[in-house]
């Protein structure tokens, strides 16, 4: 029996190259994705953001511009309040100086009194404020707008200003009244004066700060530092005492973000106990 030859032949055995059928979904969902880093991306500060020009939503904008999205999520950490609501929040923050006046015109255990009350109120509001109950929706009501992200939520959370009246309480009990007024008056105004020119008018990132805020808490902490050793009687070493607080009070703010730790209370721990160093063993 004769076999044919017809299925063996080069043309029928050949293979053909079938077309690669793309998935419109996916494709679509790359779009988005796409256009979504792009938007996330033109919300980043000057000082972070990469010249955009109209997005073509290629592979080589998403391998140029990619790795920047983590930037956008550290800022929208950091920066979770608008500017206006950072204005209200830094002039409640500029306030506080009466914490300092406190330390120099009442006597030492007086000062400690009302700081310590302050902090047991401070902290019953906390309490409060972390439960469901007609008082704590007044308190957030109140201030909730001037609150950062780690702040708020569920749980019990320490607001920048419980830090402050601690930070007081603090470095009052442990510190000369010299180091405690310097230390928490640069925590006051320079932290302030960072942060609203660092928004403002940052444009050099520095770790997750700019140059421009770090440059304004420094000039601002030496400022302090000055004025006081003008308004003040105090020892010989105060102003070198005092420029090494500065130094120190600058490390801090702008590694505070990298370490997690408050601000409010780690600039006067740090910054005093550098203080107190350099008055008692220079």
């Amino acid at each position: 029996m004769a076999v044919s030859t017809d299925r063996l032949s080069p043309s029928r055995t050949s293979l053909t190259t079938v077309p690669k059928v793309k998935n419109p979904a996916k494709q679509r969902v790359t779009r988005e994705r796409r256009r979504f880093l792009f938007i996330m991306l033109q919300a980043l500060p000057t000082k972070l953001r990469p010249n955009l020009s109209p997005p073509k939503f290629g592979l080589s904008f998403e391998r140029s511009y990619g790795g920047q999205l983590s930037e956008v999520f550290k800022l929208m950490a950091a920066n979770d309040i608008s500017y206006q609501q950072e204005i209200h929040r830094k002039l409640i923050h500029l306030s506080s100086l009466w914490i300092p006046a406190v330390i120099y015109f009442t006597p030492h255990k007086i000062a400690i009194m009302i700081f310590a009350i302050c902090v047991s109120g401070m902290l019953t509001g906390e309490v409060l404020r972390s439960q469901t109950s007609p008082i704590s929706r007044l308190i957030k009501r109140l201030f909730q707008p001037m609150l950062r992200n780690k702040e708020t939520g569920p749980g019990f959370h320490l607001s920048g200003a419980s830090y402050t009246v601690i930070a007081a309480l603090g470095a009052t009990v442990f510190f000369p009244q010299a180091v405690a007024i310097t230390v928490l008056t640069i925590m006051i105004i320079s932290d302030a004066v960072a942060a609203l020119i660092g928004r403002k008018w940052g444009k050099t990132p520095l770790l997750d700060k700019s140059i421009e805020g770090s440059t304004a808490f420094l000039a601002s902490a030496l400022l302090c530092v000055f004025a006081l050793d003008t308004l003040f009687d105090h020892p010989v070493l105060y102003l070198p005492a005092g420029l090494a607080a500065t130094l120190v009070a600058t490390l801090v703010e702008l590694f505070s973000n990298h370490f997690r730790f408050d601000d409010n209370l780690s600039i006067p721990a740090f910054s005093g106990l550098a203080m107190w160093l350099v008055l008692s063993f220079v």
